[in-house]
């Protein structure tokens, strides 16, 4: 007991310390139960293991809560113990009522998520106890909810109640949230954003829920406040920008008023304009009907902002007619519904036409203009206490949304407003007075391009607002950026412009332009950007690196392959001039298989020699086979052996297979000069397996020894080589050792190397026999190695099974069909439309029933496998059977829908093609 306790209640366990899994626990636990010395425990190690029990339940949860509860041992404990363990919980603290032991904290917050657990699991199941598990835990959750302000203490109740919210649990949720409010002085972030949540899916709440919030605002807005700000503002972007103020607003209705954390003058100076506009509304109010109806709307106006929620309506509301009111109102307004809008349109980059129909988008110019001239209109008077940055951040943001509607008047208007009204204006004696110009110039920038003014036009006109050169680099720099996503040769023709009017574009911006130009398939600025004179090594690599992976998605249809040879002669050279040379490796390598494939190897081998001379552990063997596969397939034989010289010594362990794949495969492609070369300084084992494979594949039967080749597979344990001998066996007609060579294999190997072999034989059986024979003699195979030997069918067995069932003799057209239809209903995929509305060959349009009888070759049936079905493997060599079929017995239009379903699934992964990879597909 004293060792439980100690690693229960250390801080820290040492590496000798002794560690416990939940089982041990347990089965301690109720052993002391049963012993009666359980009260030895003492209630404190009790409460430590309902902790440890209950962070471990909570640890199941994706991400994990940070419970304030959670116990320190949870990251000692295995995997396997992060389980739900609340029946034990519940067990334990019955125990210590029992044992007349005190419940801390903890054991009733623990209780409060054991049973809110049982409420969601239970309602989930329509049971009738949902709720008393509910009542259960508004208990334990009443005696705990004023011990801390930890949002994890209060959000499991207050989630619950909104699982399925009536009016009355709204209104205990409301309850519950404002008394946090009242008692603590602010509201967590995580608290303010359920009730967010709430207040726009239950805007038509009770009046005495509505009262409840209101009323709670006013007190706390009431609450004097510091000099120093109650909280940072947050901004969504590096840019301040509208969220700066939505946040503001936020902070003053539900921030810490008493907090003395220190904030930026400009966070200041918007959290005292906020609190300002709050206080004229939820305070400052006249005797007038309308303004808790007014109140509510604001409130749910930034509700709305803070959830991003688009989907909502509701009436508007009078404004008041007292002037003072009437102002915060509609500052208030603006701000949210600027912010709102910004929400609904989404991203900053590209055009609206294909999201938007084009009187929607005249709707949203209607409305920003008549918010515009509503929000311009507020006497000067009654505005006196907007800082200067609040100003130009709305004015930012209606010159964003000019630009993101291409509405030219709305952006004339707000240009003319902001040199009316002295926007642009700088005192150098108070340095914050620049506050929110950096956005203003962007913004104006970005929303004259997108409105169609001309580049050299939009820059005299930001020159003649600032000169800050500063502000004006910047300001290209984001205006270019953005153009980029959507036009990047403009962009590139507005970065000239700039730099002819003397505004210095940085190497960032130059960078991501270059890019931009990439990932839209332009490719003929390749050397300006690679060989830039501004671009440092790392902005030169993210050039590389767009261009490597365009090439590497498209090949010779978006760069040549002599210049993306060049690219990636010149990326390895880079990889060494930069900090972090993995991204840039991990883009070039993809691109060196398609150079392998556009037949130029040598470069390719020169590169990767060069990529291992600085960074020997770049190129992981995984890629290394990869590559030694690729030169084999393209025939380039004499640079695989030389890569298998290069990548021997890096990876000695995978010295032996990747020989063994090296020569056989040359061996058996036919290239047996080459090969004879190679063997002379190999083993003689690997010597006697090539020898053996040159001859098989010459067709010669003669000097193949199958009494050497069965030694050779008796004194080697790999599975690899086992099969290497069992084709060439195969191949070589020798029936009865390949037979015994299978039977060893079915003894000592896995399942699927014996699945492998047994493939191998029902092959070579299809392929021997002659055609009217094919369909018995495969059969009979199949019972033999099924019945004696264990073999278990797979994807590929079907496919061989199909290529006897297509070599009968009698074979029509229309039986062909049927055939196809019928691997259709077996799960086979009928192009990249889901499979139920896909077409057939037979049937076009017609969704087909599923497979009522299995398929029959001779006397065995078809398998019916469970197992996935993946492209390269199993339905592109099963689909060109049927092509092969089909044009041979003349039937274009069938052959031709086929190969349709073929190029509709690698349509969908292009890259996968060119890379040489497999996907499943079912």
């Amino acid at each position: 007991m004293s060792q439980l306790c100690a690693f229960l209640g250390s801080k820290t366990l040492s590496p000798e310390s002794r560690r416990y899994s939940v089982r041990q626990i347990r089965h301690r636990y109720f052993v002391w139960k049963r012993e009666g010395v359980l009260h030895l425990l003492g209630p404190r190690y009790m409460s430590a293991i309902i902790c440890l029990l209950g962070s471990l339940s909570l640890a199941t949860h994706e991400p994990s809560p940070n419970s304030p509860h959670t116990h320190p041992r949870q990251t000692d404990m295995p995997a396997s113990n992060r389980a739900p363990h609340w029946n034990m919980i519940i067990r334990i603290c019955q125990d210590k009522e029992r044992l007349h032991l005190p419940l801390l904290t903890s054991d009733r917050y623990w209780l409060m998520h054991a049973h809110i657990v049982r409420f969601r699991e239970y309602t989930a199941s329509g049971k009738d106890d949902a709720g008393r598990m509910l009542i259960i835990s508004r208990r334990y959750y009443t005696a705990i909810r004023h011990t801390s302000t930890h949002p994890e203490l209060h959000l499991p109740f207050l989630e619950a109640l909104l699982t399925e919210p009536t009016p009355d649990r709204v209104e205990e949720f409301v309850l519950h949230t404002t008394n946090i409010l009242r008692r603590f002085g602010h509201l967590h972030r995580t608290l303010r954003k359920t009730l967010f949540q709430t207040i726009v899916a239950h805007t038509d709440a009770n009046a005495s829920a509505k009262q409840k919030i209101l009323h709670t605002l006013s007190e706390h807005i009431a609450a004097p406040y510091h000099t120093a700000a109650a909280t940072s503002v947050e901004s969504r972007n590096s840019l301040p920008d509208i969220y700066s103020l939505t946040s503001a607003l936020e902070c003053s209705l539900f921030a810490d008023s008493n907090s003395e954390t220190a904030v930026s003058a400009a966070d200041e100076n918007l959290i005292r304009w906020a609190r300002t506009i709050s206080r004229r509304i939820f305070i400052d109010a006249p005797s007038d009907v309308r303004v808790e109806d007014i109140q509510w709307s604001c409130l749910v106006l930034l509700s709305l902002v803070q959830t991003r929620s688009a989907d909502w309506s509701g009436t508007s509301v009078e404004l008041s007619n007292d002037p003072i009111r009437r102002a915060a109102l509609m500052e208030w307004q603006t701000v949210c519904i600027v912010a709102a809008v910004e929400n609904l349109l989404g991203s900053e980059h590209g055009t609206l036409d294909d999201v938007i129909p084009e009187n929607v988008v005249q709707g949203f110019c209607g409305v920003l203009r008549k918010l515009w001239g509503d929000w311009t209109s507020i006497p000067p008077a009654s505005s006196s206490s907007r800082p200067l940055y609040a100003s130009r951040l709305i004015c930012a943001s209606f010159l964003k949304l000019a630009g993101r509607l291409e509405d030219k008047v709305l952006f004339d208007a707000c240009r003319e407003y902001c040199e009316a009204t002295e926007l642009w204006a700088v005192d150098e004696a108070a340095p914050s007075t620049t506050m929110g110009l950096q956005i203003l110039a962007a913004e104006q920038l970005y929303a004259a391009l997108r409105c169609g003014t001309f580049f050299e036009r939009a820059l005299v006109d930001l020159v003649v607002c600032t000169t800050d050169m500063g502000i004006l680099t910047r300001a290209v720099d984001t205006a270019a950026v953005r153009y980029a996503s959507t036009d990047p040769e403009h962009a590139q023709e507005f970065l000239s412009w700039a730099r002819h009017r003397g505004i210095a574009p940085s190497g960032d911006a130059i960078a991501r332009v270059g890019s931009a130009l990439a990932r839209h398939g332009i490719a003929g600025y390749l050397d300006r950007y690679i060989n830039h004179p501004i671009l440092s090594g790392e902005e030169r690599t993210r050039v590389a690196m767009a261009y490597l992976w365009m090439f590497h998605a498209r090949g010779r249809g978006f760069l040549k392959p002599v210049a993306a040879a060049d690219l990636a002669t010149r990326a390895a050279s880079l990889s060494s001039q930069v900090t972090d040379p993995g991204p840039l490796l991990r883009s070039l390598q993809p691109a060196l298989f398609v150079l392998i494939r556009e037949g130029l190897a040598a470069r390719s081998l020169a590169i990767v020699e060069d990529i291992a001379t600085h960074h020997p552990s770049a190129i992981s063997a995984t890629t290394y086979s990869r590559i030694l596969s690729a030169l084999l397939r393209h025939r380039q034989y004499k640079l695989a052996l030389r890569m298998l010289v290069h990548c021997t010594p890096l990876y000695p362990r995978m010295a032996s297979s990747w020989k063994t794949m090296v020569l056989l495969q040359i061996s058996q492609s036919g290239a047996h000069r080459v090969a004879s070369k190679a063997i002379s300084k190999t083993s003689p084992a690997l010597r006697t397996l090539v020898v053996a494979s040159c001859r098989a594949y010459r067709g010669s039967r003669k000097g193949v020894s199958s009494s050497r080749l069965l030694a050779l597979s008796t004194s080697t344990s790999d599975p690899t080589t086992a099969l290497y001998i069992l084709h060439i066996l195969l191949r070589a007609r020798r029936r009865r050792a390949a037979e015994e060579l299978y039977v060893r294999i079915s003894q000592q190997e896995t399942a699927d190397v014996r699945t492998t072999a047994g493939n191998m034989i029902l092959d070579r059986v299809v392929e021997r026999t002659s055609r009217g024979q094919r369909s018995r003699a495969l059969a009979h195979a199949f019972k033999t190695l099924t019945e004696k030997h264990g073999f278990e069918p797979n994807r590929v067995t079907v496919n061989i099974m199909f290529k006897a069932l297509l070599s009968e003799r009698g074979l029509g057209a229309s039986q062909t069909r049927a055939l196809f239809d019928d691997v259709i209903r077996m799960g086979y995929p009928a192009g990249a439309m889901p499979q139920e509305d896909a077409d057939t060959v037979s049937h076009p349009k017609k969704r087909l029933a599923p497979l009522s009888s299995p398929l029959v070759v001779s006397d065995v049936e078809v398998p019916q496998l469970a197992s996935p079905i993946t492209y390269t493997r199993h339905v592109r060599p099963l689909y060109k059977m049927f092509v092969k079929t089909f044009y041979g017995l003349g039937d274009v239009q069938a052959a031709r829908k086929v190969l349709v379903i073929m190029k509709a699934l690698e349509a969908q992964h292009t890259r996968r093609v060119v890379n040489g990879q497999d996907w499943t597909v079912w």
